[in-house]
């Protein structure tokens, strides 16, 4: 029995002509079951979602009808409902409960987390301060915070984000709502916390009865955790039914093209499918035709940049002990090689690419930079030797909304490199950002507009184009991809593998997604609470992984295939245990792994 019926639900906003966001979407939530609403960035299941809570903007023209009958109350058409009304407000969290993809921006970070529970407690049940901090405590207890009394106190910030998403769907249930819509509520978590939420989901469906609406672009979570699913393209409904049906027989193309972009541990391909198009070999020619500077002839594989034994640690908090970031840790790139580092928030990933980037200094150790056959110590080279050394490396963000200037036009910010560096004159410079636009696949038109008038993806493209104006030897990424739609994935992923092929860059490519990383990496090296615990060829450590840590993050990579899907249970389990200690010596090695010794890092013989 359905507990929100979607029929024929259409929605516009206002513009000439005005944007349909929503075309005539009908389906069913079911009571005590997951519904996975999939699709790429635009497609409509946000909005859905807005719609539902009575969230819209002013200005949306909302049709069609969305009935909750959840037994909690009278059974509700909410489209015709004013958003205003009273009624409604108590739909808002009382009947329907909605956690945010982003809950650092979600929660008041001047208001403790369990104050905020205990508040949307209180806006639904009369009852005093002490009874909804001993309910908002429960309800901590109940999606799995270590120690509830503690947490209660602690601000957003202090929190990681496993604990943060915990705490949002925590407020979400504070009412004990009938529904739960999840917008996208694990982007951007390590594979381990991830699988933790879905499970936490998972639990809540089964002790509560909840039915859950579960806002996705991973096939692959949708494939461990949706009873049903829905899948959207432009305001339309491509695909409804029962997730197994659905998986196993579904030939609709859309489907197929969003099952093919999405990289998976079990079949490795040497390019992802992808919807719309893609740059040409014209683009990258061109681009390779001119290059930014005169570049060093190096055999592949030479080294290119190495940290050795660097440690780095960060001033203490609120009197604690200062915080160890990187222990002792060696890495090496070489030219044209693509390495990728994995590991949970926290492990030293981004700290490790800073100190690569000359960001930061480490404490101890060195960071050497190999160049006209000399090694050059980051720490002590200036002046002319720094300018140069920063044009050959290169940095894309995580965050491409944060990353670019919003005052500054795609032209300006594609020029800019080349103004800092004093290299091409104006025309000269116009010329680059025309190829670098269309490197990534974007329209010329793109150069006189700015970045807010972007996608998420295409910011990210952008922000790839500009670390690519100088044609730098390395490549720093760091999770460029962890927020996208699986197919603008693709496009990058496969854009990243061309450059390489044909250009010979050599990457760091940060990452939480395993699958991601065996795509794109010749070799695979594991972190964990500052340390490398595990390194090797891709391929191998994907077979053979050696450290429990390394073993238990493979078992918590989503594949989408309903015949391999997780046991979320088993996985959160292992994840929220001990994944292996990192002093204890390890008995087995494979050949070609570098592995936690007794704490340090050793080769194997």
């Amino acid at each position: 029995m359905p507990v929100l019926s979607f029929r024929d639900v259409t929605l516009s906003f206002a513009g000439r002509p005005p944007v349909q966001a929503l075309n005539g979407v009908t389906f069913d939530a079911g009571r005590g079951r997951i519904t996975a609403l999939v699709g790429e960035s635009g497609s409509g299941k946000s909005t859905l979602a807005l719609a539902a809570m009575g969230l819209l903007p002013q200005g949306a023209k909302l049709g069609g009808s969305i009935l909750l009958d959840d037994g909690k109350g009278p059974a509700l058409d909410l489209v015709k409902l004013n958003p205003a009304d009273p009624a409604f407000r108590a739909v808002r969290g009382g009947r329907i409960g909605l956690v945010f993809q982003e809950p650092l921006s979600a929660f008041s970070p001047v208001h403790t987390v369990g104050s905020q529970i205990a508040e949307a407690a209180r806006a639904h049940d009369n009852v005093s301060k002490r009874a909804a901090r001993a309910a908002a405590t429960e309800m901590l207890r109940l999606t799995g915070f270590p120690d509830p009394v503690r947490g209660f106190d602690a601000y957003p910030f202090e929190l990681s984000g496993g604990l943060r998403q915990r705490a949002m769907i925590a407020a979400a249930l504070a009412a004990r709502p009938s529904v739960l819509i999840a917008d996208e509520p694990t982007t951007a978590l390590d594979v381990t916390i991830q699988a933790q939420v879905l499970a936490l989901l998972q639990r809540l469906k089964d002790d509560l009865g909840l039915s859950v609406l579960f806002i996705t672009h991973d096939l692959g979570l949708v494939a461990a955790l949706a009873d049903d699913l829905v899948v959207l393209y432009r305001g339309r409904v491509m695909e409804r039914g029962p997730a197994d049906a659905v998986f196993a027989e579904s030939r609709h193309p859309y489907f197929q093209a969003l099952k093919g972009a999405n990289p998976s541990l079990h079949r490795r391909t040497s390019r992802l499918a992808v919807i719309g198009g893609e740059a040409g070999d014209d683009a990258a020619t061109a681009y390779a035709a001119r290059p930014a500077r005169k570049r060093e002839d190096a055999a592949p594989g030479a080294k290119l940049i190495e940290a050795i034994d660097v440690s780095k640690t960060f001033g203490a908090r609120r009197g604690g002990e200062p915080a160890l970031a990187l222990d002792r840790v060696s890495l090496a790139i070489g030219h044209g090689e693509s390495v990728g580092l994995v590991g949970e928030s926290g492990s030293g990933k981004s700290t490790l690419a800073r100190l690569l980037m000359r960001a930061d200094q480490p404490d101890t150790g060195r960071v050497v930079f190999h160049a006209k056959g000399a090694a050059h110590d980051l720490k002590t080279i200036a002046g002319s030797a720094l300018s140069r050394f920063r044009r050959r490396v290169a940095y894309v963000f995580q965050d491409p909304y944060a990353a670019l200037n919003p005052r500054m036009s795609i032209r300006e910010t594609l020029t800019e490199p080349f103004a800092i560096h004093g290299l091409a004159g104006r025309k000269g410079r116009d010329v680059r950002a025309r190829e670098l636009v269309d490197l990534v696949g974007l329209p010329r038109s793109a150069l006189d507009r700015f970045p807010p008038a972007f996608s998420g993806g295409q910011r990210q493209r952008i922000a790839i184009a500009r670390a690519l104006a100088l044609r730098p030897d390395l490549l720093i990424l760091d999770e460029p991809t962890s927020a996208l739609d699986v197919s603008v994935q693709a496009q990058i992923l496969n854009l990243l593998a061309d450059l390489k092929t044909q250009l010979g860059f050599a990457y760091l490519f940060i990452s939480h997604d395993l699958a991601v990383v065996e795509h794109v990496a010749d070799r695979v090296a594991v972190m964990r609470r500052g340390r490398i615990v595990e390194e090797a060829p891709a391929a191998e450590l994907f077979e053979r992984a050696v450290h429990p840590y390394t073993r238990a993050l493979i078992a918590a990579a989503p594949d989408a295939d309903r015949m391999n899907r997780l046991d979320l249970a088993a996985v959160a389990a292992r994840a929220a245990g001990d994944m292996g200690d990192d002093q204890a010596p390890l008995v087995e090695i494979a050949p070609g792994h570098r592995a936690a010794i007794g704490g340090r890092d050793a080769q194997a013989a």
